[in-house]
């Protein structure tokens, strides 16, 4: 398993901008997104060209940067 760690200060506390499948919600004025939902196929999904966020200094850079 690669391990990410944040090339400006080696942390491994890190955030990643996810493509995900979510059942809509569709009320009257209102939409919504329920990743809980029943949609059948909800895996989140990226990739090294993911942007990824350092949660210890704030760092951000493609997910194959780090």
């Amino acid at each position: 398993m690669t391990e990410y760690r944040c090339p400006a200060c080696g942390s491994t506390r890190l955030a990643v901008v996810i493509e995900a499948w979510a059942e809509l919600v569709q009320e009257a004025d209102n939409l919504q997104t329920d990743l809980d939902g029943t949609c059948p196929d909800h895996d989140d999904e990226w990739d090294n060209e993911s942007l990824m966020r350092c949660l210890e200094c704030g760092f951000e850079e493609k997910a194959g940067r780090f």
